[in-house]
This record gives structure tokens, sequence and C-alpha cells, in this order.
């Protein structure tokens, strides 16, 4: 078990790590975002925004930016290395009692940070993830996915009062430092939230839920965009059993009871849209599971994804 101490100082110290990869149009939304938020029981020390081999402006976007919010560290050189490689960066880099990560392309609302750091107070706690927030859909494929998004809420927000690996998102994840500095991502893993969830249950810490820490995104907008996303969770589920054995996979089962519940809950709301959701992700996912994937090292982009988020 990971030893970790007690923090009765009113102050948690806070960095955040953005990897970016062409982010010109959202980054400076994320940035200020941050800079919008209450500081009542914690202080920013760093935010490392690093560009992963961009290729558009958003190095000079970071550079503008950090002229008028100092705790902005910028790290470019050049290389497109993936987002895991460049988590296990801020792990190095990290010097505070918190690391947060959050993608380039989110936004956080009010209080967001306030109420996923609070938890860490308690010294059991080694992990906490916020609660995503699709932005309302532009288009029909985007509609479906998010009523999708929504029934599934309904089922993990619920399930083990929270603490379930479906909640341990990689967009919006707050780790302990002295556990970041104790592992590192393999490097062909496309997405950090299982693994993170499994390498903080091996240590015998806390997983925490925050649905009051919210973070916003938009959802694909294209059918080819989604299957993008949901093949990476497929991959990330094969490389958390090579490293933790294949127990995980009881980790991921749902009783009938939640998903009927859940279910009933989409259709009273969803009258035409949920039914259609559920055709639509049967498609989808039988599709995806039937695309040949070669190994990556990094994903896809999803361009429809990084549209400005305004809030």
């Amino acid at each position: 078990m990971t030893k970790v101490t007690h923090l009765n100082k009113k102050w948690l110290s806070i960095s955040i790590g953005i990897p970016a990869h062409n982010e010109e149009a959202s980054i400076g939304y994320a940035i200020r975002s941050i800079a919008q938020q209450k500081r009542r029981s914690w202080m920013l020390n760093n935010v490392f925004v690093i560009c992963d081999g961009c290729s558009d402006h958003t190095s000079g976007k970071v550079i503008s930016l950090r002229r008028k919010y100092k705790w902005i560290t910028l790290i470019d050189d050049k290389k497109h290395l993936g987002k895991t490689a460049r988590l296990n960066q801020l792990h190095k880099l990290n010097k505070s009692d918190i690391l947060i990560y959050m993608d380039a392309d989110t936004v956080l609302g009010n209080d967001s940070i306030e109420n996923l750091v609070q938890h860490f107070i308690n010294p059991n706690v080694g992990m906490a993830c916020g609660n995503k927030i699709p932005t309302p859909p532009r288009t029909l494929v985007e509609k479906l996915v998010d009523v999708w998004y929504e029934y599934f809420y309904l089922i993990r927000k619920s399930l083990s009062h929270g603490d379930n690996v479906y909640n341990a998102t990689s967009c919006y994840t707050a780790i302990r430092g002295v556990v970041a500095k104790k592992f590192r991502y393999p490097a062909s893993l496309l997405s950090s939230g299982a693994y993170s969830y499994f390498e903080i249950k091996k240590r015998n810490l806390s997983f925490v839920f925050v649905a009051e820490a919210k973070i916003y995104f938009r959802s694909p907008a294209t059918l080819s965009e989604y299957y993008l996303q949901i093949t990476r969770n497929t991959e990330d589920q094969k490389y958390c059993a090579k490293a933790f054995g294949k127990s995980i996979y009881r980790y991921y089962l749902i009783s009938w009871a939640f998903k009927v519940k859940a279910l009933l809950q989409m259709i009273e709301k969803e009258h035409w849209a949920m039914p259609l959701s559920i055709l639509f992700n049967i498609y989808t996912n039988w599709r995806a599971a039937s695309m040949k994937e070669g190994k990556k090292t990094f994903w896809e982009v999803v361009h429809s994804t990084k549209q400005p988020i305004k809030i």
C-alpha cells in the first residue's frame, strides 16, 4: 500500500496538466475556465500545457495567454508522442499535493476544482474524477450519442455509490501527487482512466466520483468519429487485463436492475430518441468490433469535438 500523509493544512497545492494536439480553437476556453475557478481551499502552482506535435497555432495561443496568467508553463518539444506519454511527463514534473489533468477541448464548470480536490483531505483517497457533461447536440448522431451517454450516466452514478471503473474518466482526473510519482502508463495505452483506477485499487486507496465537479465536452458529430472513440475503450480493457489480471473484467459487470431502471427513466424522458439510440449503439458497437485496429501509440483526432465550448 502506498503511504500517504494526512493533509491537515487548509490549502492544497494543485498542478494542472493539459496535453494538447492542435487545440488552437479550444485551448483558450479551457485555460480561462481554470482562471475563473474560486480558490477556497487550494492554491494553483502550475498549469502545464504540453503541445504534443502541434502543427497549428496552439503554442502561440498559450504564449499569448501566459502574459496574463503567469502560472502557465508551456512545453513544446515539437514531438508527437501521444497522450499517455505526456501524462507520464506530467507525473515527473508535478511537485504539488494534487495533480489534475484535463483535456484541452473541455471547459470547467463553476467551483469544479474546489468540489474535486476537497475529497483529498481524506488521506485514503488516491484519485477523484469529475463529471463529464455533454454540450447541446448539433447533429442527429451527436443527439443519439448524448442520449446514450445520459442513460449510462444514470447507471454509473449509482453503481457501487459511484466507485466504479466507468466513472474513471481520462478527460478530468485528479491524483494524489505522491501516488502519481510512483507509477507510469504503458506506452501502448490509449486512454488513462481505467488504468489509473486499477492502479489506485492495487495500492488499497480509494476512488471518488464527484458529480458536482462538472466539466463540459462535445460528443462526436459523425458516425466515423464515434467509431474511433468506442474502439479506444475496448482496446484499453485488454491492456488493463494484461497489466492487472483478467479478474478486472468483473469490475465491468453491471446488474440488469441498474440497466432496466435507467432505461425506463430515459424512455420516459426521451420517447423517440432513446429507442433509436439503442439501435444506433447496437449497430455502432458491432461495426467498431469488426474494424481491424493496428497497434497505436496515439489515437486519431476527432475533429468535431474540438470546437470552442462557451458556457
